[in-house]
């Protein structure tokens, strides 16, 4: 009696073998982008939440010892020159806050790239319903 395998068990393998490994590399692209998009969400919840905490946590006494904030804190979503996120303490050192990140007279405390083709199209505050694309 012959032990082995036969060309059609063989081949048959070899198909299987082959799906999977195409299945595989065909959703790892999918999976990889996932895991990248889902970073760069991180990566922008942790500056926006160390803006709060800076606008939070940062008061100081003035000399007539009452307590004031000196530096409102803000994040900026820019799309030029690359889409950056950028921490920064509004009109540093000594310009009247604005709320709006000017390059020169506002200290960036922190900026992220954004990678990968992800892009910051639309930035909702507040309730979901009131929020529409542009």
């Amino acid at each position: 009696m012959n032990k082995g395998f036969t060309l059609l068990e063989l081949v048959i393998c070899i198909t299987i073998f082959v799906f999977m490994t195409a299945l595989v590399i065909v959703k790892y692209g999918a999976f990889n982008q996932s895991v990248l998009l889902t970073n760069t969400a991180y990566d922008i919840a942790s500056v926006v939440r160390t803006a709060q905490t800076y606008g939070l946590s940062s008061a100081n006494s003035d000399t007539s010892g009452s307590t004031q904030f000196t530096f409102p804190y803000g994040v900026d979503f820019s799309t030029s020159p690359g889409d950056k996120v950028i921490l920064f303490a509004d009109s540093y050192p000594l310009a009247t806050p604005d709320g709006i990140y000017t390059a020169g007279s506002d200290a960036p405390l922190k900026t992220s790239t954004v990678v990968r083709g992800a892009k910051v199209t639309l930035l909702c505050v507040g309730s979901y319903a009131a929020c529409s694309p542009s």
